[in-house]
């Protein structure tokens, strides 16, 4: 029987290196206080639930910056209000608290244009969200994050001429402390899973008001890639444990025609409920004008002289055609291929090539206006002993991620990661088999920031790879 030697990313995106643009961030932690101003530099002001006073009224001296929020406001009889109040991590958050009755409310706005020359057409925006307790009787009351042209009032913003779109967090169904996310157009649908209140929630909401034929693909709160079409919207949630899932996907914009001028967090309608807010970001999502991102992106060895690569497009924009390189020292490629892209999901190019050594392999993505993007790397062992074409998926990892490697032969690898300042800090044998090889690797125990990934195989080969703990 033939042996087949598969090296393989299982999950891949074609990368660019655009800097993230912030039209917006803001927390509410209080350095100062002096009792008389309204906001300071960093977003500090006070309501009545801890001693001081409710605002409705522009903010005063000194001025935000350009990634602040610009108004602050409650209802005129003060029945909606905005306070400061303590995290529980010793910071302070933001409560936006609706007293009673139906139509006041209590909110802030970034009425400031997101860009100086034109309304961007894709934003993420994630903020943490603590829901107060509400009974049944309070189903009606929800906190929304709007999107569109909106104006410094309190209502509602549900105007065709202001609204683009916008995201509740509601009450679920009139059941007591259990909401979902949900999308409040016409008919309203709720997200995937039931939360309880009283627990911090990270809300991320993707908008793409762009071109209706055309995929933006972003940085999913999960560590992964995933891509809202023109004219559409996702939203998410991240417990405290770190777990996200996609509660809403693909919703339609309510508005397109509205350009997504600003944003608006809002507690409106209903009896008495309270929600805090804090950490708000608001961006052009990390990742812009990717062309392409992969599923699946294999090299196979067939026999010691022909090796086939293939991959699979899980979603495209722009592409005109691919090319695959080769190297065998893992830093100077060849062009040894081309694939023209068509409608197509899977492609395959078959190296006639195979040399002994490794092999390594590289997809390069030419998009039509001539833009160039490459793929990671993946690899193939042609010979006895050793290890080649380390990786680890999603590079950026919140508690597992999947360790992928190629080797010659059955071995016990020793993995080592060490943290920026070149200290161990998690240590571990591996065995593995003969081809590609996939483990799922814990790293829960490591802190945030950035580690370097050392793989060694027992005749002294070596792999590394870097990578960011969430």
């Amino acid at each position: 029987m033939k042996k087949i030697y598969t090296a393989f990313l299982f999950v891949c995106a074609i990368s660019v290196g655009n800097a993230q643009k912030v039209y917006l961030k803001q927390s509410f932690d209080k350095p100062t206080f002096d009792g008389t101003t309204t906001f300071i530099a960093d977003g500090d002001f006070y309501g009545p639930t801890n001693g001081g006073l409710a605002y409705s009224s522009a903010f005063s001296s000194p001025t935000p910056d350009s990634t602040q929020f610009t108004y602050i406001g409650t209802s005129a009889s003060s029945i909606g209000v905005d306070s400061i109040v303590p995290d529980g991590n010793g910071g302070y958050a933001l409560m936006l608290e609706k007293q009673s009755g139906a139509s006041n409310a209590a909110s802030l706005v970034r009425t400031a244009l997101f860009d100086s020359v034109a309304a961007p057409t894709f934003l993420k925006i994630s903020f943490d969200l603590t829901p107060g307790e509400f009974s049944a009787s309070k189903a009606a009351n929800s906190f929304y994050c709007t999107i569109g042209v909106l104006t410094d009032t309190m209502k509602s913003e549900s105007s065709a001429t202001t609204l683009n779109t916008r995201l509740a967090i509601s009450p679920n169904g009139g059941a007591t402390n259990i909401f979902r996310l949900r999308d409040p157009a016409t008919p309203a649908t709720m997200g995937v899973d039931s939360f309880t209140t009283g627990s911090k929630y990270t809300i991320t909401y993707v908008l793409n008001n762009g071109d209706t034929s055309l995929y933006h693909t972003y940085q999913a709160p999960d560590g992964t890639l995933d891509s809202v079409l023109g004219g559409h919207w996702d939203a998410w949630i991240t417990t405290s444990g770190g777990v996200s899932t996609k509660e809403l996907s693909g919703r339609k914009i309510v508005n397109k025609s509205v350009p997504m001028q600003n944003v608006r967090f809002l507690v409106t309608n209903g009896p008495q409920v309270s929600y805090i807010l804090d950490n708000v970001l608001v961006t052009d999502g990390a990742i812009a004008t990717l062309p392409v991102s992969l599923s699946k992106f294999e090299a196979n060895k067939i026999n010691n002289t022909t090796a086939t690569v293939s991959w699979t497009v899980a979603n495209a924009v722009n592409v005109k055609q691919f090319e695959v390189t080769k190297s065998i020292d893992g830093a100077s490629f060849k062009t040894i291929g081309t694939v023209s892209f068509g409608t197509a999901k899977s492609y395959s190019f078959t190296d006639a090539s195979l040399t002994t050594g490794n092999s390594y392999y590289r997809l390069t993505t030419i998009d039509k206006n001539g833009s160039t993007h490459y793929s990671n790397v993946v690899a193939i062992v042609n010979k006895a002993s050793g290890i080649a074409g380390l990786s680890l998926a999603p590079n950026l990892v919140r508690n597992t991620a999947v360790l992928s490697i190629s080797s010659a032969k059955q071995d016990n690898i020793a993995v080592t990661v060490y943290d920026f300042a070149g200290r161990i800090v998690l240590q571990k044998t591996i065995a593995i088999s003969a081809g590609n090889n996939r483990t799922s690797t814990d790293f829960s125990s490591l802190k945030a920031g950035s580690y370097l990934l050392k793989v060694v195989s027992s005749d002294g080969s070596i792999q590394t790879s870097r990578f960011e703990k969430l």
